[in-house]
């Protein structure tokens, strides 16, 4: 039974990772801004539960909810909930938190809950509320999880996420007169290093650690450009080797 949930499992991980969830900020109750593919790029994984104050089971299962996101640190662990509600003023909204005991981020339409709601409608099935999807650092999406008491679907799914691999590629700290960042308008990296330094190698790698683009020696001029040809948006890791230096720094790419 158990071989037969994880192919399931696995089935519709493949089929909802055809999408790509688009990026969207949020106002929570308590005036604190959040955006969804800041906390992607921290390594986290993200909760969103779609749902409305006077929705029977939105308040069925909040507390459900909320002990998931309590056994794994809340603000200071791996998982963070988005609460959105697309129906309630934030009024409303806060006294639902209050009602329900609920310190993950919300927001109701003041905070932006219409907006986001109406841009996953255009890309995901609404069958009923409340929704629930899990996204990945790496931006794969898994949508409308099923909802019970144990929520063990929902956990299983968090469990199988790609382990981002900070630890292995921990950004750098600075180098001075060295330089490297990316430019989501045109989907380069832009090396910026003294002039007629010679830049052994770039090496990028995917959240799983798989290199997925190499350039080996660049010489010439201080700024270098080069296109990041992948079409998976998501969390990578740049390194650039210098000739005694080695500069690491994480992006956020999304083609």
């Amino acid at each position: 039974m158990r071989h037969s949930y994880t192919i399931f499992l696995v089935a519709i991980w493949a089929f909802v990772n055809a999408q790509q969830p688009p990026n969207f900020s949020m106002t929570d109750t308590h005036g604190n801004e959040w955006n969804l593919y800041t906390e992607l790029g921290k390594g986290k994984v993200v909760v969103l539960d779609f749902f409305f104050v006077d929705c029977k089971p939105c308040q069925r299962y909040t507390p459900m909810i909320q002990s998931i996101y309590e056994s794994h640190g809340e603000d200071t662990g791996s998982v963070v909930v988005f609460g959105i509600s697309n129906r309630d003023a934030n009024s409303r909204v806060i006294q639902f938190e209050s009602d329900f005991g609920v310190t993950y981020p919300s927001c109701g339409n003041e905070g932006g809950g219409d907006t986001i709601t109406d841009m996953f409608q255009l890309n995901y099935s609404f069958l009923s509320w409340p929704t629930y999807a899990v996204i990945c650092p790496d931006t794969t999406i898994v949508w409308d999880i099923i909802k019970t008491d144990s929520f063990q679907t929902l956990q299983d799914t968090m469990l199988a996420c790609p382990e981002p691999i900070l630890s292995a590629f921990n950004p750098s700290q600075p180098v001075p007169n060295v330089l490297v960042w990316y430019n989501m308008t045109n989907n380069t990296i832009v090396i910026d290093v003294p002039k007629n330094s010679t830049i052994e190698c770039v090496s990028i790698y995917d959240v799983r650690g798989k290199l997925v683009q190499l350039i080996n020696s660049l010489t010439g001029n201080s700024k270098t450009e080069l296109k990041f040809n992948q079409q998976t948006a998501g969390l990578y890791y740049v390194q650039v080797q210098l000739e005694t230096k080695m500069v690491t720094t994480k992006i956020l790419h999304q083609p």
